[in-house]
């Protein structure tokens, strides 16, 4: 994959870069076995579409801590969410140091 670049768009500068297609193919593998397992156990499950992630550093702390950012395409009231459930990690195979996470939202239908 290629670096990002910076191009300017307006007064404001954008980063862009090219889409790892092994890792998106990865990561709908993943989704599509947990969707899979979910729905196994009689449960049902929307996954979401993601528009846009990224890490974001800090480096004000004496050990550098990073927040990851998820930008997620549904018109839910995430505000009603009421548990967030993170997947213990799991290593990505073509990049070492990379993990890959399931998030689950538990729901009532009628709170969205």
């Amino acid at each position: 994959m290629d670096s990002p670049t910076n191009e300017t768009a307006g007064d404001n500068q954008v980063q862009s870069a090219e889409i790892d297609l092994d890792a998106k193919a990865w990561i709908t593998e993943q989704v599509e076995k947990e969707v899979k397992r979910i729905k196994g156990v009689g449960s049902d499950v929307t996954p979401i579409k993601i528009l846009n992630c990224g890490v974001l550093p800090n480096f004000d702390h004496k050990k550098a801590k990073a927040v990851n950012r998820i930008e997620l395409d549904t018109e839910f009231n995430i505000s009603k969410l009421d548990q967030v459930m993170v997947s213990p990690a799991t290593p990505y195979p073509h990049k070492e140091h990379f993990y890959f996470v399931n998030v689950r939202c538990p729901k009532e239908k009628e709170d969205f």
